[in-house]
């Protein structure tokens, strides 16, 4: 049997704007907790995982931007990507950042780890 695996994402928005889902793109894996929407000065979460029992680790790509109102300038986005195979111990993940966003806190999942939370904080470069 095999166990479950897990990656928690947990997002603090110290933005003074909401936070929205992009897109969600999950090749391997399940879809768990997910905020669709990150309140201004709120926190949220992405969760995915792989039920026990089945022989896959997970594989995702999260976009979040902000929410702005029509004549103010966006101040850009985030991507998460995170890769935990089943069948070798190499984990790959990555934060990558555009325009004045800027994340705080994001951390590499070590290789042979399946089971890791991951809190983060969106600002920007002002």
């Amino acid at each position: 049997m095999f166990s479950k695996w897990q990656y928690k994402l947990m997002i603090k928005n110290t933005l003074d704007r909401d936070l929205k889902l992009d897109s969600l793109r999950i090749p391997y894996g399940k879809k768990g907790s997910v905020n669709e929407t990150i309140p201004a000065g709120g926190s949220g979460v992405c969760t995915i995982y792989s039920s026990g029992g089945e022989p896959i680790g997970l594989e995702f790509y999260v976009t979040y931007s902000d929410v702005y109102k029509q004549g103010e300038a966006p101040y850009g986005s985030f991507t998460v990507y995170v890769d935990m195979p089943f069948w070798k111990s190499k984990n790959t993940s990555t934060c990558d950042t555009n325009g004045i966003i800027k994340v705080d806190g994001f951390r590499k999942v070590p290789n042979g780890n399946h089971d890791f939370e991951n809190p983060i904080m969106v600002t920007t470069t002002l």
